[in-house]
């Protein structure tokens, strides 16, 4: 599946001072790729943006490429995971909560591996 990351509030943390990797998003990636499946970013801030976040915080050996959050990707999503549930209902997908503090207990990321297997009628991951 080609899979899209949406990047404020569900990759990162984002304040006026910095931007802070949410735990358990390379582990989340790399599990993803070696089921098979494709991993995409994407932000309503633009290509740039996501691509400058990819980088940043070392996940460009992981992603196939960034995008702009607009209708004309050229890429039909298969699943997103995003904060914004208006963006998983259109697209399908999975709601994780917004990572709006920083917080190295959170596990919304390995809920996303059970949802992508959930979503292909397999068991947990």
């Amino acid at each position: 599946m080609k899979i899209f990351f949406d990047v404020d509030l569900t990759l990162i943390y984002v304040d006026a001072v910095q931007d802070c990797l949410r735990p358990g998003v390379r582990e989340t990636f790399e599990r993803l790729i070696a089921l098979g499946h494709h991993v995409y970013v994407w932000s309503a801030g633009g290509e740039e943006y996501s691509r400058r976040i990819v980088h940043k915080h070392g996940l460009a050996d992981l992603v196939v490429d960034c995008f702009d959050k607009d209708v004309t990707v050229p890429l039909k999503p298969d699943f997103v995971v995003d904060d914004d549930w208006h963006i998983v209902k259109k697209y399908g997908g999975h709601t994780v909560s917004a990572y709006r503090e920083l917080d190295d207990n959170d596990g919304e990321m390995l809920l996303v591996l059970e949802a992508v297997n959930t979503h292909r009628g397999l068991g947990p991951p």
